[in-house]
């Protein structure tokens, strides 16, 4: 199972670069959020005009918990491929973390999308219908979380038909 390795090792690299992330950010809210000057980080200053506004905190925490659904599902994804790497797919284990993993991927996609767009209307009064990249991105990940889910359904009925098999021999 060269491919559930592989996989298992993309994860926990993706898992530890997401809380790295994630941690520096927090720390760069913080640094603002005391009023330390943070404009040597990025020249877009457009961020932190918006400090002063309440709301801009708000929706950072929602992002925040929105990411820490999607490191949680990505945590699921990687327990799903230590499962596969012992070649036992008929599990119901391996049924719980994919659905687990598929809910929260779904959750992400559109809570994500939902949030950007309450920001969008909020800071920069405008409404967009427009298929951006960031909306591929929220669509994309909906649909791999519901990839997953199906998978999940497909497991969970390949154990009851490998049930009635092993019932009938």
């Amino acid at each position: 199972m060269n491919s559930a390795k592989t996989l298992y090792t993309l994860l926990n690299v993706l898992f530890v670069l997401l809380i790295f992330s994630i941690g520096i950010s927090i720390l760069f809210a913080i640094l603002i959020g005391v009023g330390l000057d943070v404009s040597f980080v990025s020249t877009d200053s457009e961020v932190l005009e918006y400090t002063n506004d309440s709301l801009f905190y708000v929706f950072a925490v929602l992002l925040l918990i929105i990411y820490g659904i999607f490191c949680y599902g990505i945590w699921q994804l990687r327990k799903a491929a230590s499962i596969f790497m012992t070649k036992a797919f008929y599990t119901e284990s391996a049924v719980r973390v994919l659905a687990m993993a598929g809910k929260s991927f779904v959750i992400t996609g559109i809570f994500a999308w939902v949030i950007d767009g309450l920001s969008n209307i909020h800071f920069n009064s405008e409404i967009s219908l427009s298929l951006s990249d960031k909306t591929f991105m929220y669509l994309f990940l909906t649909s791999i979380g519901l990839f997953i889910l199906l998978m999940s359904a497909v497991i969970k009925d390949a154990m009851s038909l490998k049930e009635e098999n092993d019932l009938t021999v």
